[in-house]
C-alpha cells in the first residue's frame, strides 16, 4: 500500500500516514520510553537515558530582617572583622535547625557585643549550601565566607547608604560536625556595623544538600 511505502525510523505509517516512535527507535538511542526527570546523555557510543539526581534540601538555618528599630550603634569594621547580623530579640525572624546554634558576637572578633551575632556552627557533617548577603550603614567592604581555617566561596561587596549595590553571595563546603562558618570582611573604606533600615537587606540562608 502506498502509505507504507516510506518508514521513519524503521516504523511504518498507519492507514493515516501517522508513525508512531519510541526512543529507540531513533538511530543510536538505547532507550525505549522515557522517565520522569530523565534525560538523554551520550555515553561514547550511543544515547543512553540518565536519571537526574536532584539532591534533598533541608534548610538547616534561616535569618532575615523584618523591622526597622534602632540598635545604638556608631561602630565601624575593621579588616579582619567578622561580619555580624542582629540578634533575635531585635525583631528578626530566625529558624534553626536542632544541630545548628548561633555565635554570639564579641568585641575581639567584631567591633560590638551580643546583641549581635557573627557566626553559626553547625553540629552535623555534611555538605551545605550558603547564601549570604550583608548589608552597611555606611561605607563599604568586600566580605567572604570563612570555615575556621580559611576563606572559601567567591567575595562579596556590601555598600551602604542605602545604595542597593549589595552583593549576594553563594557557596557550596562540605564541613566537619561542628564548624563554626563567619563571614569576615576585607578592603574596608568607614564600613558602618548595620543597623535600623541599613539591615532590611540582610539575609543569610543554609541548606545542607549532601
Amino acid at each position: 500500500m502506498s502509505h507504507n511505502k516510506i518508514k521513519v525510523g524503521g516504523q511504518s505509517p498507519n492507514s493515516s500516514s501517522e508513525v508512531t516512535l519510541n526512543l529507540n527507535n531513533l538511530i543510536g538511542v538505547s532507550s525505549s520510553t522515557p522517565t520522569d526527570k530523565g534525560v538523554l546523555k551520550y555515553n561514547g557510543s550511543e544515547w543512553a537515558s540518565l536519571l537526574l539526581a536532584f539532591p534533598n534540601k533541608t534548610l538547616y538555618y534561616r535569618w532575615s530582617k523584618k523591622d526597622t528599630g534602632n540598635y545604638g550603634t556608631s561602630k565601624f569594621f575593621d579588616n579582619g572583622d567578622a561580619f555580624v547580623w542582629i540578634g533575635p530579640s531585635f525583631g528578626t525572624y530566625t529558624y534553626l535547625d536542632s544541630s545548628v546554634s548561633e555565635v554570639a558576637a564579641n568585641t575581639t572578633d567584631t567591633p560590638v557585643g551580643s546583641a549581635y551575632k557573627q557566626g553559626v556552627t553547625l553540629g552535623t557533617a555534611g555538605t551545605y549550601l550558603f547564601i549570604f548577603g550583608g548589608t552597611l550603614r555606611t561605607g563599604s567592604c568586600d566580605f567572604q565566607l570563612h570555615d575556621g581555617t580559611s576563606h572559601f566561596g567567591v567575595k562579596g561587596r556590601a555598600v551602604g547608604d542605602d545604595s542597593n549595590k549589595n552583593n549576594v553571595i553563594f557557596a557550596v563546603k562540605t564541613v566537619t560536625a561542628s564548624t563554626t562558618i563567619k563571614a569576615i570582611v576585607s578592603n574596608v573604606s568607614s564600613a558602618g556595623v548595620p543597623e535600623a533600615e541599613n539591615a532590611n537587606g540582610a539575609t543569610i540562608l543554609i541548606y545542607k544538600i549532601g
